[in-house]
């Protein structure tokens, strides 16, 4: 998910030289469908992204869902 967003924020053009800024490159995005997507395809593909990652939150366990797991992760 982080990959599709860090590609969006590449081709919208938010911040100058962000591609040699990004942490995920080409992980999950294959370079040749990346080199060819516009703003507007690159914030499709992360919307869809955080719905399907929403839609699988729903069915965590509910230690995840309630916190529980963050208060363990930030002691």
């Amino acid at each position: 998910m982080l990959e599709g967003l860090e590609e969006y924020i590449e081709k919208a053009g938010f911040y100058p030289d962000f591609k040699n800024k990004r942490q995920l490159q080409n992980i999950t995005i294959p370079k040749e469908r990346a080199d060819n997507l516009t703003a507007d395809s690159a914030e499709k593909f992360f919307k869809t992204n955080l719905i399907l990652f929403v839609s699988i939150m729903d069915e965590a366990p509910e230690f995840i869902r309630t916190g529980e797991l963050m208060d363990e992760y930030y002691k």
